[in-house]
């Protein structure tokens, strides 16, 4: 008798799928936030921009606060953390330089976000958490460049 082969499960296609509707949702969300302040944008109105359901989104982001937060580190690049290791990887006497070009980039495609963010604080507590973990690694990141 023998036994049927296992296939392995490959799940590549379905994080490729669910990482393209996040990028999707972030999108819609950044231009909502951006166009009908925090308060107005609902996860209904994102949903539907993004041309997926509610629970989606929903599944995606578990609060209207995680959806800022993922929108915010989207636009900074902060999600893939290149920018900082290659900022640390540089000489020493280009740190400098090569942080001040990384947050000139950084702010030019997120300082409307981050400031949406700021504001939002104020009538969302679920935002102060991330904030202050933002301000945290931010903070570290100086600290470790301020040691190299």
């Amino acid at each position: 008798m023998t036994r049927p082969v296992k296939r392995r499960y490959d799940t590549s296609r379905r994080r490729a799928a669910a990482d393209a509707t996040r990028e999707r949702i972030c999108a819609a969300a950044e231009t909502l936030f951006l166009r009908d302040g925090y308060a107005r944008a609902s996860i209904r109105a994102v949903a539907r921009e993004a041309g997926v359901a509610e629970a989606t989104v929903y599944l995606a982001f578990s609060t209207k606060a995680a959806l800022l937060n993922a929108t915010i580190l989207r636009a900074t690049g902060a999600r893939e953390g290149k920018p900082f290791s290659a900022i640390l990887a540089a000489p020493p006497a280009d740190l400098l330089t090569r942080l001040a070009g990384a947050h000139a980039a950084g702010m030019s495609r997120a300082a409307r976000l981050i400031a949406l963010g700021e504001s939002a604080v104020l009538m969302d507590a679920a935002l102060r958490p991330l904030r202050d973990r933002a301000h945290t690694n931010l903070r570290a990141a100086y600290a470790a460049i301020a040691q190299r």
